[in-house]
This record gives structure tokens, C-alpha cells and sequence, in this order.
């Protein structure tokens, strides 16, 4: 009885695996530990090599938030000039910065749903745009037992390196039309957030690695929500890491669908009460927080050992947030400057959730 358990639960893990998927608070400000503009030498940066795709396959698609109380995303299809040319003007005008997120392997994103949402809380609580990428299949839906044979044709046929390409292309065209309207937006990249859940986390740092090898800079933070664990069809050197961008940091809520690598400069584990086999649900905690965090309805703060902090922003008066030594503000809003010291820290937080929702994550310390 216990070894059919174990085998169903194995071949959940595989059928789940790459599925769909802060530092300064502004008037809220933390204090982080570590106040230093730049680091010292960085890790040298892997090479990204833009002639090595095999296949140009489905388009990717677009899905921006740019402006005041918009309602639905501006959508665009990689391989529709108008759409395309009508997005980027709209980026490239309005002289905010862009953060990109790179979604699961079958996320499909529409012009107004959940996703759409959490984008525009994000955008409300930063100063960028904010922009979402979808690469999933046009013709077959990613489910059940498909999201591991799409997972090894997308690997096989290097769609990543795919996508990646032509967001560094989007990406830099938008920067030109910024450059070329007198804003310095997008200038200096040394200040912009790159998210990705799942594949994409591993995708967003295949984005920032092209990005490099275009404008020699490499971007402010890289962050991993849950990375997918993918070492039977790609090479773990490839993962995202140290030195992908000056700040590198991995949330990993699974330990079957998420990677057990734990190669960033700040590497949070997360302790909750959902069941192992529970795979989606404890592999999407990641994104959960990530949209708690990034629309400041909370900070989540890691510590070296212990069970960390999580401080209500909803409910609470916040003036000050100190970060002490040992801990880490998790998400986009972390300003840490990892030391080549210490490398590939390692960081806990423990949460109570109804293992379903972002809005079922209780935003307070768990005790014990």
C-alpha cells in the first residue's frame, strides 16, 4: 500500500513539474543591513548565445500594465508588427521603468483575468511598467501529462533561449523609443526587477544573460519563484544563479516540482503546513507571495534560522523596518548587495495558508 502511495505521488511530480504558474518600502522604508550602491567584482556572466536556437515556434505573447487605472493588459503577439509597434511606444513613452515577469509553462495570459490583477497591484505600489510573458503552446493546452512532454519538447527544441531572444529584443526596442523621447528610464538597467516562476525562472535568467551581452550591464534583481526542477532535460549550470544579475534571490516552496539546487546569493526556503502531495498548490506558494509582496500588502522577511517575519501592511501603520544580519527582505523590493563572501546564503520563513490562494496566506509571524 505504501509503495503505490509513494509511486502515484512520484508520477504526480513528474506530471506537475515547470507547471503554470521587499530593501526600500517608500513611505514604508526598511533598513536593510547592507546600504552599498554596487558590489565588487562580480561572478563572470554565462554566455548567452543568441544564434543557438534550433526553432522559432509559436510567438510569445505580451501582456503590459502602463498606465493609471488600466483595466485590462496591452496585449501583443511576438509575431504582430502592428500589435507589437503600438505596445512598445506605449512602454517607451511614459518614462517609468520596466520589471518583466516570465510565467509558468502553461500560463496563458488573456487581457483581463486574475493575472491582470495581481500585474496592476504591483504597478500601483512601484514606478515601472510592468510586463508579462507567456510562451505556452498555441495548438495544445499544457495539462496533466502534457506539462512533462511539453516541458522536454520546449527544453529539446531550446524554445527558452526562444523567448528569451525576443523579450531582449522587445525589451531593448522599447529602450530606444525611451532614449529617443529624452527619458533615461531605461538607461541604466542596474535598477531593474526580472521575476520568473517556474521554466520561467530559469528562462528570466537566460533573458538577463542577452540583455548582458547588448548593453554589457547586468540588471539590479533577478528573482526565482519556486525554479523548476529540470536537470533530466537541461544541464543545472544553465539554472539561474549567482551572478545572473547584482542581486539574485530563489524562493523555493517544493521540493518535487522546484529545484533542491540552491545556487542564488539569497536562497529562501519556505515552511508551510500544505500536505507533500499537494504539488501545484505548494509549487505556486512562490507566486503567491510574490504577488502579496510585490503589491506591498505585506513584507516577508527571512532569517538565517528561525521561522522569520511577516509584517501586515494592510492593517498596520509602518514607519520604519529595520533588517537585521541575518535576515532577508524576500521579493522585489529587497535592496540587499550580496557580498562575494558569502555566497549562496541560505535563509527561512515559515507560513500558514489555506493552501489554495494568495489571499489565503495569513500575514503574521508564525510563532511556532
Amino acid at each position: 500500500m505504501l509503495t503505490s502511495l509513494l509511486c502515484v505521488i512520484l508520477l504526480l511530480n513528474l506530471i506537475q513539474i515547470c507547471s503554470t504558474g521587499i530593501g526600500c518600502f517608500g513611505c514604508k522604508p526598511v533598513k536593510s543591513r547592507s546600504q552599498k550602491t554596487l558590489p565588487g567584482p562580480m561572478k563572470k556572466m554565462i554566455e548567452f548565445d543568441e544564434n543557438d536556437i534550433e526553432q522559432n515556434g509559436d510567438p510569445i505573447t505580451f501582456a503590459c500594465i502602463h498606465k493609471p487605472g488600466q483595466t485590462e493588459f496591452t496585449m501583443a503577439m511576438s509575431n504582430n508588427a502592428a500589435e507589437m509597434s503600438t505596445l512598445i511606444q506605449a512602454l517607451g513613452h511614459n518614462k517609468r521603468g520596466l520589471s518583466i515577469f516570465f510565467t509558468g509553462i502553461g500560463a496563458i495570459l488573456m487581457e483581463k483575468n486574475a493575472t491582470q490583477l495581481d500585474g496592476k497591484g504591483w504597478y500601483e505600489s512601484s514606478d515601472t511598467n510592468i510586463c508579462y510573458v507567456g510562451y505556452q503552446y498555441m495548438k495544445s493546452k499544457t495539462v496533466a501529462i502534457k506539462k512533462l512532454l511539453h516541458l522536454r519538447s520546449m527544453i529539446k527544441d531550446k524554445r527558452p533561449h526562444f523567448v528569451a531572444k525576443e523579450t531582449c529584443d522587445f525589451f531593448m526596442k522599447v529602450r530606444i523609443m525611451c532614449m529617443e523621447s529624452g527619458h533615461n528610464c531605461l538607461d541604466d538597467i542596474s535598477n531593474m526587477v526580472v521575476v520568473g516562476y517556474s521554466l520561467g525562472a530559469h528562462i528570466g535568467a537566460f533573458f538577463v544573460r542577452c540583455l548582458f551581452q547588448r548593453t554589457g550591464q547586468r540588471i539590479g534583481k533577478l528573482i526565482g519563484l519556486d525554479p523548476a526542477a529540470c536537470t533530466q532535460f537541461m544541464d543545472k549550470s544553465k539554472y539561474i544563479q549567482s551572478g545572473d544579475a547584482f542581486n539574485v534571490q530563489t524562493i523555493h516552496t517544493s521540493s518535487t516540482s522546484g529545484t533542491n539546487e540552491r545556487l542564488a546569493d539569497s536562497n529562501i526556503e519556505v515552511n508551510h503546513n500544505c500536505p507533500l502531495w499537494d504539488l501545484e498548490n505548494t509549487h505556486r506558494l512562490a507566486k503567491f507571495m510574490h504577488i502579496i509582496v510585490s503589491a506591498r500588502k505585506a513584507v516577508m522577511i527571512a532569517v538565517a534560522k528561525g521561522h522569520g517575519r511577516v509584517i501586515n501592511l494592510q492593517d498596520t501603520e509602518v514607519h520604519d523596518i529595520h533588517v537585521a544580519a541575518d535576515e532577508c527582505v524576500i521579493g522585489v523590493y529587497n535592496q540587499d548587495v550580496p557580498s562575494e563572501s558569502q555566497p549562496r546564503k541560505k535563509y527561512e520563513i515559515s507560513l500558514r495558508w489555506d493552501c489554495k490562494s494568495a489571499e489565503g496566506i495569513q500575514l503574521k509571524t508564525v510563532s511556532k
